[in-house]
């Protein structure tokens, strides 16, 4: 006769086990060894000690995560946190400033010469244009990238919701057409590329072009206001900075542009003149636009 086979029978008793997990939405799912699932309620549910279970935590956007375990009372509390499978890429891969609107040509030089690890960039046109065109290029193709206007960008091709310049993706290359504001030679842009998983670049550029056309003057009046005081208005058809002297009828008309002159506006001037001495002037100016 063979020997009797001793087994335990466990008191029959049940355990409460808790799950936290970060994300805090992610789905958790325990089952036993047939498969079938335990409910849960508020991150717990009630187990047989003993008995084996899996459990399984997932979310989209992040890898899933599985765990055996044996229901026991030395561990009611299990934490469990989620790897991001999301990119955190919000990286530039390259940047143009260019003047043609076919990609790879016209392309202006940046300053520094560009790198992902740096974040301020400028870029000059030796001419007059409207705008220049920014290329930005994002490591990561499930990144996506903005420009924003800083300033000295016209506000018509300036969004009114974001505050963002449109970029045209139709083509293999995006690009943002920058246009300056009337007579403002010098424009600035954020360009902020974010990541899949919201991570977030900014970069810095600023366009400048020059002013290569002579500013156009109408002299508008010249006023006597007392014998030592008078009043010379004149327009001008953008800004800059004039100079000017007063000297006796007949004098010369040589000025002295050395110096930082006065700020001008487009539009009408004003200069007053003081300590005027008797007698008729001349007051000869030069606006430098």
């Amino acid at each position: 006769m063979e020997s009797p086979v001793h087994l335990e029978l466990q008191e029959y008793k049940l355990l409460t086990v808790s799950f936290v997990v970060t994300p805090a939405q992610a789905q958790v799912v325990v089952q036993d060894d047939t498969g079938k699932a335990v409910p849960l309620e508020n991150g717990s549910c009630t187990l047989f000690p003993g008995n084996h279970y899996t459990v399984t935590v997932y979310l989209e956007g992040y890898y899933t995560k599985t765990l055996d375990f044996i229901a026991s009372e030395e561990t009611t509390r299990f934490e469990i946190t989620l790897e991001s499978s999301r990119s955190s890429d919000s990286a530039l891969k390259q940047l143009y400033v260019s003047s043609s609107d076919k990609y790879g040509k016209g392309i202006l030089k940046l300053s520094p010469a560009f790198s992902s690890g740096v974040f301020d960039y400028q870029a000059v046109y030796e001419g007059e244009r409207s705008y220049l065109n920014l290329w930005p290029q994002v490591s990561d193709p499930k990144a996506t990238v903005k420009v924003y206007a800083l300033g000295g960008v016209k506000g018509s091709t300036v969004s009114k919701e974001d505050e963002s310049i449109q970029i045209d993706n139709t083509g293999s290359h995006p690009v943002c057409k920058v246009y300056f504001e009337k007579q403002i030679f010098e424009a600035a842009v954020r360009i902020s590329v974010t990541a899949e998983d919201e991570t977030r670049t900014d970069y810095f550029v600023k366009l400048y072009i020059k002013d290569t056309t002579a500013p156009v003057l109408k002299p508008v009046s010249v006023s006597r206001i007392s014998q030592q005081k008078a009043s010379v208005i004149f327009k001008s058809g953008e800004k800059g900075r004039y100079y000017y002297k007063v000297t006796e009828k007949g004098g010369s008309d040589q000025i002295d542009t050395s110096g930082k002159g006065t700020e001008g506006i487009a539009g009408t001037n004003i200069i007053t003149l003081k300590k005027l001495s008797a007698g008729e002037k001349r007051n000869p100016y030069y606006y430098e636009g």
